[in-house]
């Protein structure tokens, strides 16, 4: 495809605008040099409209985690031509055999979402629903356990909408390393039996975080029918926050603070 892309370039006639002439020229540069290099991820962002497209083009042809990347960021360009080939290029990547890929291009792929030069819903949806499949669960969970952030967060409700074990993803993610992933388990294990939600809110309170034990003793306080010893050990709780809350409720359980 290169070869045909630069002969083009190469056989059109000077333009009488001088911009149209530096821009051809611009590109015929930058794509024989992209030739030699082979570096297409990095021309898929250079300025030049015909580059981009080319490069798109190519890596389309080339398959690899790194081409995932720069395709996620061209379905956001702002040339629509450009963003039709790269939804048309992706559209190989949005399956569960390519989960590998998908994984590593998780920035990208969330960073879609707040992007509106198009509907990016749909790539948004084949994507999740590639990673929530069978046959890639384990592989997901274990990207879930090293991730961090807007990354961990996504993966575990990813996870849990699919989840036919609800209790043990929760009692991963109350462990996990992400904070904000700690306070989501916690609101997730109200929607269990309370046998199993009193148990988990029960760990919580074990889990580094003011903010995820403070959660999870407002939710066993509406669960137990005698919280005095979680309201003692709370009232000598290192945060601040957790022994107001244990202040406030003792009364209402007749406990002497």
């Amino acid at each position: 495809y290169l070869n045909d892309w630069l002969k083009r370039l190469k056989s059109r006639a000077p333009a009488a605008d001088y911009w149209e002439n530096w821009r051809l020229q611009e590109a015929q540069s930058a794509l024989n040099q992209g030739h030699a290099e082979g570096d297409w991820a990095r021309l898929s962002c250079h300025r030049n409209g015909l580059v981009r497209e080319a490069a798109v083009r190519e890596l389309g042809e080339q398959p690899s985690p790194e081409a995932l990347t720069a395709l996620l960021e061209r379905l956001n360009d702002w040339v629509p031509q450009i963003r039709t080939l790269a939804k048309a290029a992706l559209q190989r990547y949005l399956t569960s055999e390519h989960a590998a890929e998908l994984l590593y291009a998780l920035p990208q792929l969330m960073a879609l979402a707040g992007r509106q030069r198009d509907d990016h819903a749909p790539t948004l949806a084949a994507a999740r629903l590639a990673l929530q499949a069978d046959s890639v669960r384990s592989q997901v969970e274990a990207a879930f356990a090293s991730s961090q952030g807007q990354a961990a967060r996504f993966l575990f409700a990813l996870l849990l909408e699919v989840s036919d074990t609800p209790a043990r993803l929760l009692e991963r993610a109350l462990a996990h390393r992400e904070m904000t992933v700690r306070q989501q388990a916690v609101l997730a294990c109200q929607a269990l039996p309370d046998e199993q939600a009193v148990a988990l809110l029960q760990e919580a309170l074990h889990t580094p975080g003011a903010s995820v034990r403070v959660k999870a003793m407002h939710a066993l306080l509406q669960r137990l029918d005698d919280p005095r010893e979680l309201l003692r050990r709370a009232l000598l709780d290192a945060s601040p926050a957790m022994r107001s809350l244990a202040l406030w409720a003792a009364p209402r359980w007749q406990l002497d603070a």
